[in-house]
């Protein structure tokens, strides 16, 4: 008895304890994208995912989206009530059908059963070395016990021969227990059989064997228990039964009397008791570690009856599936209370010196003030609206109308006038001004006032001017001429800031000089369009808030920073309060104190969890120690923290886990700032999914990769194309994560493409090398193919020139022999016998030269020379020494192994003796020389003689007419034209008519390349 005293009052205290703070629920259900209502089961996968199991298949949820999966899909079956997650990473759904899958990298699979006939019930899923293992309830009357094992995505199953039918639960440590005739028993496995023993033969129970007694596996214990859903109505348990199968303990698990048990489940290594009031947790023994009662769906008893499931996460909080009402997501919150009053058509008009905050209802020309959590309200039938009221002294406030300004004092409440506009300038008795006429219409819709000393600053439509009544004159001097929205006094500079979307006019009151920062110079430090601006008096900061940044700019220091850099600005009101910044939006709300100049606190944020406490803020008030919040469900009161609660806050806008997942192919892995992705080719792109349970709206991806793009830009969905990386290379990518509320810190991942083998160094060098090789083989076989087309062209060329050479040389030797014949007949009529034998016999042994020469094309110099000295000689003595001869060779000539073209030289001395020197008669002169030109590697060769020169010869020959007509020059110009077309030797011959007073002809004769052997 006393230890269940000792129980109840640590359950109360535990309970009180949590009923000191409010909590909010945010509930997943058909009206924002559930598919169903019925929730059986949930879990976290190592992802961060939270799964759902209901009637109508598998969610996957994000904290933005839904991913269902169903028939559609490939499953057999859309009611599921259990999930498992395997060491693969395998999502399992459990329901009953023919047939069984998994879920893996966002593909349903369906996997192949041996048993074709089998019809599945699942249950007590566990892991094994190869895959899982299930026990099946589907044939509970057949006489073997059935257990399920999945290996290489093929089921097949075994049975307990022999043995008992009747439930039975599969443990990690692949034992059987089971129940059958009010016994329990337990089956090991050994090898390809079982050895079942019976446990606990001794120990009576008070269980029997009944369909409406579940048993739950927990550690060595085995607890029976009957769930809600099977007990009459009216009726509650008494408590639960456990038995020790180790050491046959039994022991008793109390509960209150009128509590129903939902649902048992494994907490991590704790066993969890759900039941429609309480939440309760033991450890492995059995002993209770905590309780919770104050849950917002276990208040609610239509909710708390239809929980089927419970689950404690650190990433996703506490949850609970119901039957009937979805999911339930628990969040904790202290900070939202819901004021005892209402501001429905109020809107905020401002605050007095004494921390009091006015609201006007236009409608009923009520004024509601609202101090320290209490309201009054007055009517003021008189005043048709109220633009404004803002504090003027510790007694009075200033009340803004369209048509006057007024007195309110701020303790009786009472309304007196300032000055009426409608009079004011009938009343002055001296009106100076710098404004025109048209000042008076505008000056009925005054947007901001300030009163400094004797001087009352006006803001209007399009003015701003300095007012000034005093004794009955009105002094108005026009500052500017442009439009602002409003106008605030910095006491510490005594500069007064007007502002409007773009400009900044800033107006000293002592020096009377002004000063503008125009759009450019707004566009330099980042500010596209000012929607407010808050003067911190103490440490001479001004902060600026722009669509979704928020700068703060230090008058003593002259520089500036941008502020909250991790939130979404747009939409969010800033106001201060003392030294506390005060920023309230969709998000919630959050307080971060002024340190010194340009520094703040982290942020100490309260949340409104997935938008549940409002959707809008209509308007904002911030008192002394609380803010008010008129939003469009109710209005709201939040206390503001102390400065010592902001300064040592732990709790931020980021603090909260949110985790990033990386598709990569086939690979999904979580990723942090500083991890590295190895994509493998070929890959289209990579994918990112955003884990946040606080997630609100929609969530964006900006990406920059170092080295590529120029800033950060928005990524198409999620996902990033990686074609423009190239392999082998490590890339810096900056990711940035937001959403409606929220922006993360730039998360710096390095990026890697995986190279093919020939993508790597080592590959690209074999590439190379292989490369060059096969080059060279080209190269050489190229060459060598070239080589033989050349060889065989050379072989037709040289063939070709042989004949045609022949041909030349045919023509060319009757002509010698036809010439040296003559002279033979010549020597021999003139009874010279002598002379005409020696003659033969040089003619003999210079056409053996000549004939040889005809066959080789080529003759050295040295042999050249020789023959022309033979031939010269015979010519000689034809004509009785007419002339003299000298042939000159150049020193530098190697004769025996350079060659020139055979045949080449003679016909041109025949032509110089024949037509120059005999027709000259005596004293001729003939001069051969051959020099060298080693720079061009050319041999030339003069043929000189002191004739009669070629225009005589012409001249002669067309008189005489002679018979026997000579053919050396046209013979001569065949065979060099036959050199130039065939051999590589080139020829270039060319005569020169000697001027008066010389006589004769000089051929040059160039034989460039000759051969060297």
């Amino acid at each position: 008895m006393k230890k269940k005293v000792k129980i109840l009052f640590v359950f109360l205290c535990l309970c009180l304890n949590s009923l000191e703070q409010e909590n909010i629920t945010y509930n997943l259900n058909l009206y924002n994208g559930l598919p169903s209502n019925h929730v059986y089961y949930s879990l976290v996968d190592t992802y961060g995912y939270l799964w759902l199991a209901t009637t109508q298949g598998v969610i996957r949820y994000n904290g933005y989206s839904f991913k269902t999966y169903n028939l559609s899909d490939g499953m057999s079956n859309s009611d599921v009530w259990y999930l498992f997650q395997d060491n693969k990473k395998r999502i399992w759904p459990i329901s009953i059908s023919n047939n069984i899958g998994y879920i893996y990298n966002g593909k349903y699979k369906k996997i192949y059963i041996q048993d074709t006939d089998a019809r599945l019930y699942p249950t007590n899923i566990i892991n094994t070395t190869s895959g899982v293992a299930f026990s099946n309830l589907s044939r509970k009357d057949s006489k073997n016990a059935e257990v399920y094992y999945e290996h290489n995505d093929t089921l097949n199953n075994f049975s307990l021969k022999k043995y008992y039918s009747g439930l039975y639960y599969l443990s990690n440590s692949m034992q059987l227990i089971m129940n059958n005739d009010h016994h329990y028993y337990i089956a090991n496995k050994k090898k390809s059989f079982f050895h079942v023993n019976e446990i606990c033969k001794n120990t009576s129970t008070s269980y029997k064997k009944d369909d409406n007694v579940w048993l739950f596996i927990y550690s060595n214990y085995i607890i029976q228990y009957t769930p809600s859903i099977l007990l009459p109505k009216g009726l509650s348990n008494k408590g639960l039964g456990a038995l020790n199968f180790e050491t046959c303990e039994q022991k008793t698990i109390s509960l209150n009397k009128d509590e129903r048990i939902n649902v048992l489940s494994l907490l991590k290594q704790n066993l969890c008791i759900v039941t429609d009031k309480h939440i309760y947790v033991y450890d492995t023994s059995l002993r209770l570690v905590r309780s919770r009662c104050n849950l917002t769906f276990l208040k609610n008893k239509k909710i708390a009856s239809t929980i089927v499931s419970y689950l404690e996460n650190p990433l996703w909080g506490e949850n609970v599936a119901t039957t009937g009402h979805g999911y339930y997501i628990y969040y904790k919150q202290s900070a939202f209370k819901k004021a005892p009053y209402s501001l429905t058509n109020y809107l905020f008009c401002g605050t007095a010196a004494n921390s009091e905050s006015y609201w006007w209802n236009k409608q009923n020309s009520t004024l509601s003030i609202i101090k320290d959590g209490k309201i009054t309200s007055k009517k003021y039938k008189a005043l048709a609206d109220i633009n404004k009221i803002i504090p003027y002294d510790k007694g009075k406030s200033l009340i803004l109308t369209n048509n006057s300004i007024l007195y309110l004092d701020n303790k009786t409440k009472k309304i007196s006038n300032l000055f009426d506009y409608s009079n004011i300038f009938s009343k002055a008795k001296n009106w100076k001004s710098t404004v025109d006429e048209s000042f008076k219409i505008h000056f009925y819709s005054i947007i901001k006032g300030i009163e400094i000393d004797n001087d009352f600053y006006c803001l209007l439509p399009n003015l701003f001017i300095d007012y000034k009544y005093d004794n009955n004159n009105l002094y108005t001097i026009a500052l500017d001429k442009n439009k602002y929205k409003d106008l605030l006094y910095d006491t510490a500079s005594c500069n007064l800031l007007a502002y409007g979307n773009y400009r900044i006019l800033v107006y000293n009151i002592i020096s009377k000089k002004k000063a503008y920062i125009e759009k450019k110079e707004l566009d330099g430090y980042g500010i596209s369009k000012i929607e407010n601006i808050i003067i911190d008096k103490k440490y001479g900061n001004i902060f600026l808030k722009d669509y979704d940044h928020f700068f703060v700019f230090n008058y003593n220091t002259f520089t500036y920073r941008q502020l909250f850099k991790n939130y979404a600005l747009q939409d969010v009101s800033f106001q201060l309060k003392n030294d506390i910044l005060v920023a309230t939006g969709k998000f919630g709300i959050f307080f971060s104190k002024i340190k010194n100049a340009l520094s703040v606190t982290e942020p100490l944020v309260y949340k409104n969890f997935k938008c549940v406490v409002y959707e809008n803020i209509n308007d904002v008030s911030v008192q002394k120690n609380e803010v008010t919040l008129n939003t469009d469900k109710g209005t709201f009161i939040v206390q503001v923290p102390t400065d010592k609660e902001i300064e040592n806050n732990t709790y931020n806008l980021l603090a909260d886990n949110y985790k990033l997942v990386c598709t990569n192919k086939d690979s999904v892995t979580n990723i942090v700032s500083g991890d590295t992705i190895f994509i493998k080719q070929p890959v289209t792109s990579i994918s990112f999914d955003l884990i946040n349970p606080t997630g609100n709206g929609t969530v964006k991806y900006s990406s920059r990769i170092a080295g590529i793009d120029s800033g950060l830009h928005e990524l198409n969905s999620n996902e990033l194309s990686p074609d423009i990386l190239m392999p082998g290379k490590y890339y810096t990518l900056s990711l940035l994560l937001s959403d409606d509320v929220w922006k993360s810190p730039a998360i710096n991942i390095t990026l890697y493409v995986l190279p093919y083998w020939w993508q790597t160094s080592l590959g690209k060098s074999l590439l190379w090398i292989a490369g060059s090789i096969i080059l060279i083989l080209i190269i050489v076989l190229s060459a060598y193919i070239a080589k033989k087309i050349q060889i065989r062209k050379n072989e037709k060329n040289n063939l070709q020139s042989a004949l045609e050479l022949k041909a030349v040389y045919a023509q060319l030797n009757p002509h010698f022999i036809f010439n040296s014949l003559n002279l033979t007949q010549y020597l021999i009529s003139k009874n010279k016998l002598d002379l005409a034998y020696s003659h033969i016999s040089k003619f003999s042994s210079l056409l053996r030269s000549y004939l040889k020469s005809s066959r080789n094309r080529y003759i050295c110099i040295e042999e050249e020379c020789t023959n022309l000295k033979n031939y010269i000689e015979l010519q000689q003595m034809r004509f009785d020494n007419l002339f003299f001869y000298e042939i000159i060779i150049d020193p530098h000539i190697a004769q025996k192994v350079t060659y020139i073209p055979a045949l080449l030289i003679q016909p041109i001395v025949e032509n110089a003796i024949n037509h120059g020197l005999i027709p000259n008669g005596t004293g001729g002169h003939l001069r051969i020389e051959f020099s060298i030109k080693k720079e061009n590697n050319t041999i030339v060769c003069y043929i000189d003689d002191n004739g009669i020169g070629r225009k005589n010869s012409v001249r002669m020959h067309e008189v005489q007419k002679p018979l026997n007509e000579s053919y050396g020059t046209s013979l001569t110009n065949e065979l060099v034209n036959i050199f130039n077309r065939y051999e590589r030797t080139g020829i270039n011959l060319s005569y020169i008519d000697k001027e008066m007073p010389q006589k004769g002809t000089l051929v040059r004769i160039e034989i460039k390349n000759p051969l060297y052997q």
